[in-house]
């Protein structure tokens, strides 16, 4: 290339090079005025929800408080009852190798909370599915559907949905081999009439029941307060610039504080076993045990929910 053909190119090239530079340049200043506008927003949201996150922050540590002592009794509940009940087994009528009879009571109980949640995603009204064991009941025992069971069941010492499958979420779970396997156990190694004694027994003074019972009234008025008040601070920000759901991260949190206290104070009570505490059914009572152990164990899981949230 010739001298006067370079001095024809190098205007050329550096013209390139200025129009890349300045698209370099004008891609940067996007950038930036992108970062910029995002903290802005941010920053915007922080001042404008600083109310709600405060109110929230100040209603868990309330919550901790006051939840342990209810907490851990409700574990002891689901736990300490059943060992209690163990005294009470026949363990050699449940066939060769059974498993001890917590075991039976607790697996039973977590999975009939696991399918009322909807397998754990979902506590709200899991009480309700729940309950169907008592209310619809359990569909006729027979020596020969035991005895099926059994070829499967014995001598397995894993939980039962290891063994016959989940319940299946779509149907009661009175229809799982899994529950109907714990419910047979239950059945034939404990008789009724010491059924009915532990349930009696569970609502003396000092039962296990009637203790749940006087720990739940004593905190329910307080998590009613923190409902509303959290409540009151949402709605507050509902017709606002920046409503709560513009903050993804303090909406979720939100929805699951407000999810826990609401499974505390309406699913975990103790009002609909009202009609059944004096004299229930005798075909009724293995259930409400089940189902009232299965309670204790979704208001400790309620508190363990609350406390994961971050």
């Amino acid at each position: 290339m010739n001298e006067t053909n370079l001095l024809d190119v190098v205007p050329s090239v550096m013209s390139a090079i200025a129009t890349a530079g300045a698209a370099i340049a004008a891609f940067g200043s996007v950038r930036v005025s992108r970062e910029a506008k995002k903290i802005a927003q941010q920053s915007a949201l922080a001042v404008h929800h600083g109310s709600a996150a405060n109110a929230l922050s100040e209603a868990v540590e309330t919550l901790d408080k006051m939840l342990e002592p209810f907490s851990d009794l409700a574990y002891e509940v689901w736990e300490g009852w059943s060992r209690e009940i163990e005294s009470l087994d026949h363990r050699d009528a449940g066939g060769s190798n059974p498993r001890p009879m917590r075991h039976v009571l607790t697996n039973a109980s977590e999975m009939l909370v696991e399918h009322g949640s909807a397998r754990g995603t979902n506590y709200r009204h899991a009480e309700r599915s729940m309950f169907s064991i008592v209310r619809q009941g359990i569909d006729t025992l027979s020596d020969s559907e035991y005895d099926r069971l059994l070829r499967r069941g014995d001598g397995e010492y894993c939980d039962f949905e290891s063994v016959f499958g989940p319940p299946p979420l779509k149907k009661s779970i009175t229809t799982s081999p899994a529950f109907r396997w714990a419910i047979y156990q239950l059945n034939r190694r404990i008789n009724i009439d010491d059924w009915l004694n532990i349930w009696t027994g569970s609502w003396v003074k000092n039962g296990w029941l009637n203790r749940y019972c006087e720990e739940h009234k004593k905190i329910k008025p307080t998590l009613k307060s923190v409902l509303t008040l959290l409540k009151s601070e949402r709605a507050k920000l509902a017709h606002s610039v920046f409503p709560l759901e513009a903050n993804p991260s303090l909406s979720l949190k939100y929805d699951k504080v407000l999810e826990v206290l609401e499974v505390l104070i309406e699913d975990c009570g103790l009002e609909i076993w009202e009609g059944h505490r004096k004299k229930p059914h005798k075909e009724d009572v293995v259930a409400l045990v089940v189902y009232s152990m299965g309670i204790a164990f979704l208001s400790s899981n309620a508190r363990d929910n609350l406390f994961t949230i971050n």
